[in-house]
């Protein structure tokens, strides 16, 4: 007699449980769900690299959750440390607060600057949950561009 085997066949995809239910919760609009794959964060309970499509074009992005918001903040704080408190809409290499699309409350914490490599890069943080996204690119014109006509990274409802 045979019965279930103990051993689960992991996803086609490669994600794992936690993986899936952050590609899950993104925003379709924009988030090319299919395209994303298993990313490294250290610490990070999901991390994934996915395609963002916005008006101004497509480009990969980060988007990594963590068990806590404090570990949220630690990692953050790796980022934001040393940068002048400033707006990353018009300013570069700076830390400051962010708002989502169509919102008029702060949505999270958020810094920009240009990495060792050359790239630019803008991480961003949320308030209601431990999560983090980011973006870089090798013009820190044209991501910011990008970056102002984000849709809001999660489903709503």
């Amino acid at each position: 007699m045979s019965g279930p085997s103990e051993t689960a066949t992991p996803p086609a995809d490669g994600l794992t449980t936690a993986e899936h239910k952050l590609r899950d919760s993104l925003n379709s609009d924009q988030w090319q769900r299919q395209s994303c794959e298993h990313d490294k964060a250290p610490g990070a309970k999901a991390a994934l690299l996915c395609s963002v499509t916005t008006e101004g074009g497509t480009l990969k992005a980060d988007i990594v959750t963590y068990l806590s918001k404090d570990k949220l903040q630690e990692v953050y704080r790796t980022y934001a440390r040393g940068l002048p408190l400033g707006n990353c809409d018009v300013s570069r290499n700076v830390h400051g607060s962010w708002h989502e699309k169509g919102s008029t409350m702060p949505t999270g914490d958020m810094a920009c600057f240009t990495l060792a490599n050359g790239q630019y890069l803008i991480t961003c943080t949320y308030y209601d949950r431990p999560a983090l996204f980011q973006v870089r690119y090798a013009s820190a014109e044209a991501i910011t561009r990008w970056w102002q006509t984000l849709d809001p990274v999660f489903r709503t409802g």
